[in-house]
């Protein structure tokens, strides 16, 4: 494996998964917690944007490279989203959306390999919208109380449902571009 920069940022976001339970989880007192999985939260989510202009800048982008930040976002995501559902602050509903979708298109990814059409699965710029708020959702459900007269779980849960509705659309999007190219 290449310990690059890029590839290291990913494996923190991997590594990430875990410890955002134990903070979100093991401390009594929750307004702690909250700051705390707020926090890391936020770093690993940073580092999303960081490996992907890092390894474009220094022209470090490797297979390798894709799967490990694939993974890490699918990681994180996931992990924080059934946290959140345990703690009652995400609409399952968006929930079955997101992860729903990310399972198809692991599935799909995988077909398309193995039948050499990669080049049908590529990143569209609604797959990174939604990633972005999915990103932007999940700090303000974690932190869940009043930030300044905003009400940070409210916010959250909008801009899970928008997440949820722009997952749904880039994978109809990827479904209708292999469905063109077959």
């Amino acid at each position: 494996m290449t310990f690059s920069i890029p590839n290291l940022l990913s494996l923190f976001r991997l590594a990430t998964a875990p410890l955002l339970a134990l903070v979100f989880l093991v401390p009594e007192n929750q307004n702690i917690a909250n700051i705390a999985a707020t926090a890391l939260f936020l770093l690993a989510a940073s580092t999303d944007f960081w490996d992907g202009f890092i390894a474009r800048r220094i022209n470090q982008s490797t297979s390798l490279g894709a799967l490990l930040d694939l993974l890490a976002d699918k990681l994180l995501i996931v992990t924080a989203l059934l946290l959140l559902l345990d703690a009652e602050r995400a609409p399952v509903g968006a929930c079955i959306f997101i992860v729903g979708r990310e399972l198809l298109m692991s599935a799909l990814r995988e077909w398309v390999a193995q039948n050499g059409k990669s080049s049908t699965v590529r990143v569209i710029a609604v797959g990174k919208w939604k990633t972005g708020l999915q990103m932007t959702a999940v700090p303000f459900l974690f932190y869940a109380g009043d930030l300044w007269a905003l009400n940070t779980l409210a916010v959250g849960v909008w801009l899970l449902w928008a997440a949820a509705a722009l997952s749904v659309w880039s994978m109809l999007s990827y479904c209708l571009a292999l469905w063109r190219n077959e």
